[in-house]
């Protein structure tokens, strides 16, 4: 094993709340209550596109630029700020170079571009963001495969991916990567299972543990990615991931 990959908007940084929190007060601007999960899952697997399923089509042509106009304001001045690292993932990277491992960072939304603690984040990793241009599986194929040549590995195989949405899930996997995930309020576990993650933990304190009790067993190969059974799929003796439930 030979790195790790994290994205950045759901696993690394709370950014995916904050964003969610931005859209439902601009819509509700808009006249538009929607749950917050369902906007929530809707960015999660079409990034802004989602737009299209909060406004029927009239008032899209008519209020869409000016909705995108607005949120954007709202997110700057009010959740912009509440941006920041998820506990325990500072303690996970320091753990991850200490053992030599290197570690890549992805995100799928712009906004996070020159993010003032995603910043200080590349320069304590010495790594830099690599953004996805769209939530599809094959965007994010592009910029994982822009990440293994940034660190210079050769074998998708060598690298874990550790993500919380099934489209980066399913981009890893195609790739021929382990996939980790992590449960969010937008994907259970079992989805996350079913896009291939190879194991799935509750929260970035137990992918700490995992790293601190336990070496790595290595890449499965493309046999036992197969037909690995779903009770066999904890590789640690330590830590188990959490148990698909039927």
């Amino acid at each position: 094993m030979k790195a790790f990959i994290f994205d950045v908007d759901k696993v690394v940084m709370n950014f995916s709340d904050q964003q969610a929190l931005s859209w439902r007060e601009a819509l509700r601007h808009f006249c538009q209550d929607v749950p917050l999960q369902s906007i929530r899952r809707k960015l999660s697997e079409q990034g802004t596109a989602s737009l299209s399923t909060f406004f029927p089509a009239n008032r899209l042509n008519q209020y869409g630029q000016a909705f995108i106009n607005h949120v954007a304001l709202v997110y700057k001045d009010k959740y912009q700020p509440r941006v920041q690292v998820r506990p325990q993932m500072y303690e996970l990277f320091e753990e991850l170079r200490a053992s030599g491992l290197k570690v890549g960072l992805i995100a799928g939304k712009p906004e996070l571009s020159g993010n003032r603690r995603l910043a200080q984040l590349e320069t304590l990793l010495q790594t830099r963001t690599r953004f996805a241009v769209s939530e599809s599986v094959q965007s994010l194929m592009d910029v994982l495969s822009d990440t293994l040549i940034m660190h210079e590995i050769d074998d998708p195989s060598d690298v874990i991916m550790v993500c919380a949405t099934p489209s980066l899930a399913q981009a890893a996997r195609a790739l021929n990567m382990r996939v980790i995930g992590l449960v969010s309020s937008d994907f259970s576990e079992a989805e996350l299972c079913a896009a291939g993650c190879h194991e799935v933990y509750e929260t970035p304190a137990a992918l700490l543990q995992l790293v601190e009790r336990s070496p790595w067993s290595g890449p499965l190969s493309r046999s036992q990615q197969r037909h690995q059974p779903q009770e066999n799929r904890a590789t640690l003796q330590h830590l188990r991931p959490l148990t698909i439930k039927s």
